[in-house]
């Protein structure tokens, strides 16, 4: 079994759930079903994504090293801001009030997306560079 085979496992799992709940949005257009499909979708293609064996195709696919680390950024944020639509619309608020706070973190959260690209386009990291985030063990200094 590979290193990375966890990312595999969770996001097919998180895509097995998707897939049961898709029929349903044929017939079901209610705000929060939606979302539950949505971030069900895309928390299972973030997790694929994150996979280093995958950071490492998209980025020689591209031919730009550490193409990945917006596209995965990028990703996590848009999912972020999926869960906390969903939890605007769990409230109990009237619809104009959900609405407003849903446009707001929209607008907040492109932001955060147009930052994470332009500050990629601004850097500069000649080297492909795939777990620098990863908590995986490995050595760690005993801190003595």
């Amino acid at each position: 079994m590979s290193q990375n085979s966890g990312f595999w496992v969770v996001s097919g799992l998180m895509w097995l759930a998707f897939l049961g709940k898709a029929p349903g949005l044929r017939h079901n257009r209610d705000p929060l079903y939606v979302l539950v499909c949505g971030v069900l979708l895309l928390g299972g293609t973030c997790f694929a994504c994150a996979n280093p064996d995958v950071i490492g195709v998209v980025n020689a696919a591209t031919g730009i090293p550490n193409v990945s680390a917006p596209l995965v950024y990028a990703m996590l944020t848009v999912e972020s801001a999926l869960v906390l639509t969903l939890i605007i619309y769990w409230r109990d608020w009237s619809p104009e009030k959900a609405g407003r706070w849903v446009r707001w973190l929209m607008v907040a959260y492109g932001l955060a997306v147009i930052g994470i690209v332009t500050l990629f386009a601004l850097g500069d990291a000649p080297v492909e560079r795939r777990v620098d985030f990863d908590p995986s063990p490995g050595p760690r200094s005993s801190g003595k």
